[in-house]
């Protein structure tokens, strides 16, 4: 684990060290990707090096990380990141998130959701919040992009940035469902009735769509209209997501 952290914090700081004349975006997202890959995840901390010693070094890294997001946060105010960038970088940030053990759970910043404490939990505290706000940009940066240009994207990318954000926050229905599937197994009961009065035999494979008295009542009263909206106010994410559903539906 102490060569990747290394390794990784090299990656990192050799950017960050360098005239910034000489170097544009694509070297950023290389350093930011790369790093990404390298860096060991938290959990997987072998015996190799003290606890004292890795955690300093990851400290170090973390610091390090911190100051190029600040680097491509000014990229991105500068609109010099084309949408291979964005989706590059949405992938390394949450990997780094995912990395570090930090709750990928989508909005809310506050160091209460770390799970270490001290100098690393300030800076996994800052960590998060500062890829929660870039990552919200990305996603409306990113959804521009696939209105006006949606084959600009490569299927793979498409894919990369699917990733990013359904592991930030896990879909709870499938694009263009206006609510989440729910289905469950016929009650025993039924089962009975049905197989006595209609001699339709073993019907314990059946499956059916559960009538939620949630969702009855929403669609029976006089405020449909009112309750549709709603219900399909959606955040930047949700909208990203339609977007990538329809990239792939017209293809590259």
């Amino acid at each position: 684990n102490r060569h990747q952290i290394v390794a990784a914090t090299n990656i990192i700081a050799t950017l960050l060290n360098t005239d910034p004349t000489t170097c544009n975006e694509v070297n950023l997202l290389y350093a930011l990707s790369q790093s990404a890959k390298i860096y060991p995840a938290l959990n997987n901390s072998c015996g190799s090096i003290t606890r004292g010693d890795e955690k300093a070094l990851r400290d170090i890294f973390l610091s390090n990380l911190l100051e190029l997001l600040d680097v491509f946060t000014d990229l991105l105010s500068d609109g010099q990141l084309s949408g291979r960038h964005l989706s590059n970088a949405a992938w390394a940030i949450v990997r780094h998130l995912k990395n570090s053990s930090i709750d990928l759970k989508y909005g809310g910043t506050n160091a209460a959701a770390i799970n270490v404490g001290g100098r690393q939990g300030r800076i996994q505290a800052e960590l998060k919040e500062k890829s929660m706000i870039l990552l919200q940009r990305i996603a409306v940066e990113l959804n521009s992009h696939l209105i006006s240009l949606p084959q600009k994207l490569k299927a793979e990318e498409l894919c990369m940035v699917a990733w990013a954000y359904a592991t930030l926050k896990p879909r709870d229905r499938p694009t263009g469902w206006e609510f989440p599937p729910r289905e469950t197994r016929v009650p025993d009961y039924a089962l009975q009735y049905n197989s006595d009065r209609f001699n339709r035999g073993n019907m314990s494979d059946i499956i059916t769509f559960e009538r939620s008295d949630e969702f009855y009542d929403f669609y029976n009263n006089d405020d449909l209209e009112s309750n549709l909206k709603d219900k399909n106010d959606h955040d930047e994410i949700d909208t990203l997501f339609n977007s990538i559903f329809n990239a792939f539906l017209q293809g590259e």
